[in-house]
């Protein structure tokens, strides 16, 4: 009888640990499904407040009243959604170099300015010449046309033709992914410009349009005509007198959103505000990444 009691003993505990054991294990699960649940509704709304944001902007930038239509010169604009602080920067896209568009000389000077040797920032530039001309003639100094890009081992050749994206400049001879992530948030194919706006450039495009003055400077410049009003006007370093104003119809729009409970979602858009020419609508979206 003792015997058997012991037995019924351990018996009675084996099960209470294996019981206790897989409610653990099912208690742990049902947490991490909701703690699951919860990031996934959270990364939602962070999401759409962002998307919210889109559009706050594109209704600011066409605001009938100048004094208060925002500024598409890469300031940051704080504003709330439901549960969401979002900071919100708009950059118009005259404000940076078109690879259709910019001359040899200014594309020159840009890719020096962001640390290119001179030599190879004038190849880089007549190559991108070379890869939107409709000739197989090779743009001097240092361009490159289908049998520089065979020799390279490389399946594509000039295209001849615009560039339609702006990625598309990775597959120019000379262009790596880093370089290329370092170029991006200042190139555009969407203002038709051959020389950026300096009202609302970068200081890493205003170095292209005045490579004499340091970059440092350059940054303060842009730092202070962030801080400007609508209707104020910025000196240039030519002495070139800007007015402070909200922009064309292409812009690039950042927002971040942050959830009170720290969530966070980033979204970056390039749209065309609609004035009659896109079927009526706000606006059309030329590129969407989040």
């Amino acid at each position: 009888m003792k015997k058997q009691r012991g037995l019924v003993l351990v018996l009675v505990l084996w099960v209470s640990v294996r019981i206790t054991v897989l409610a653990s294990a099912y208690i742990l699960s049902a947490r991490i499904e909701a703690t699951q649940a919860r990031t996934l509704v959270a990364t939602a709304q962070a999401r759409y407040a962002a998307e919210a944001g889109l559009y706050r902007a594109a209704w600011e930038l066409r605001s009938a009243d100048p004094q208060n239509r925002w500024i598409a010169d890469g300031r940051s604009y704080q504003t709330r959604f439901g549960r969401a602080e979002l900071d919100i920067r708009i950059h118009d896209e005259t404000g940076k170099l078109d690879l259709n568009g910019s001359d040899q000389l200014t594309l020159a000077q840009f890719f020096e300015s962001n640390g290119l040797p001179t030599r190879d920032a004038t190849a880089l530039a007549a190559r991108i010449m070379d890869w939107r001309d409709p000739d197989d003639l090779i743009t001097e100094p240092g361009g490159a046309e289908k049998d520089d890009y065979a020799a390279e081992g490389l399946a594509w050749e000039p295209r001849n033709r615009p560039f339609e994206t702006i990625n598309e400049v990775m597959q120019v001879l000379g262009v790596d992914y880093e370089l290329y992530r370092r170029l991006e948030p200042s190139l555009t194919i969407h203002s038709g410009m051959n020389r950026p706006a300096p009202a609302f450039a970068s200081a890493e495009v205003l170095a292209a349009l005045y490579p004499q003055v340091p970059l440092e400077q350059l940054q303060e410049l842009v730092r202070q005509r962030q801080q400007l009003a609508p209707g104020q006007s910025v000196t240039m370093p030519d002495g070139m007198v800007l007015v402070v104003s909200g922009g064309g119809l292409s812009f690039t729009i950042q927002v971040r959103a942050t959830l009170d409970s720290g969530e966070r979602a980033d979204l970056e858009a390039t749209i065309q505000l609609g004035m009659g020419s896109v079927g009526g609508r706000p606006f059309r979206v030329l590129r969407w990444r989040d």
